[in-house]
């Protein structure tokens, strides 16, 4: 399916802007170069790799991007992944439904690699202090319905696909929460690392916002 976006104030019908985002280090598996080259495309999908050994500061340069260059939507993808040819359009078209509201962000289902394979989706999160820093720690979800989609309280970010509007408030939120004042960024870099914010942002997406999660077949690397 081609999803498409209409502006109301014109006839025109403008595809959906995608950005496909891949933090990796200096070497990329093969297997992942192949899974990325056999993956379909929706049109106007571009795709980016960066660089950096800290993969939260690529993610936080990757949100800039998103939200700069006026993209719809983010499809996340670790450089170690593997997937199926068609992820990008049934995540894409999970992200449009609308029988259950408005979706924010989808999760593939991907395993753990420790020998108990555990998903890494989550019922939710335990909040704790310790040394006067809040500790959230994931809460697991062993059981789900096969192969459909389903309201979950966390995931990992291996597989994730988001809409820009969901970023962009999570980053205004986070910023009127530290200078008491809603600004937009004047940088294309945050001022700030993704393990700074990534409390406010479990919070935010997983407790405040619609979240749902399909599972796609995939081979662990």
């Amino acid at each position: 399916p081609v999803i498409w976006q209409i502006n109301p104030s014109e006839t025109e019908v403008i595809p959906i802007k995608t950005l496909i985002a891949i933090p990796a280090m200096q070497t990329v598996p093969t297997k992942f170069l192949r899974c990325l080259e056999n993956l379909r495309r929706l049109p106007n999908t571009y795709t980016s790799i960066i660089e950096c050994s800290l993969i939260h500061d690529a993610r936080n340069d990757f949100a800039s991007i998103a939200i700069q260059n006026d993209f719809d939507r983010v499809l996340w993808i670790d450089s170690d992944m593997t997937f199926e040819p068609d992820t990008l359009i049934r995540l894409s078209a999970d992200m449009d439904r609308t029988d259950g509201g408005s979706i924010d962000m989808v999760c593939g289902l991907y395993f753990k690699r420790t020998p108990e394979t555990m998903p890494v989706i989550y019922m939710g999160f335990s909040k704790s202090v310790s040394n006067g820093q809040d500790i959230y720690t994931p809460i697991p979800l062993p059981d789900y319905p096969e192969d459909c989609l389903f309201k979950i309280g966390g995931c990992g970010f291996g597989m994730v696909m988001t809409s820009v509007p969901l970023l962009r408030a999570v980053f205004l939120k986070f910023i009127a929460q530290t200078t008491k004042k809603i600004t937009k960024p004047k940088t294309p870099r945050p001022i700030v690392t993704m393990q700074i914010i990534l409390p406010i942002i479990l919070y935010e997406l997983f407790f405040k916002h619609n979240k749902t999660i399909r599972k796609i077949k995939r081979i662990i690397i």
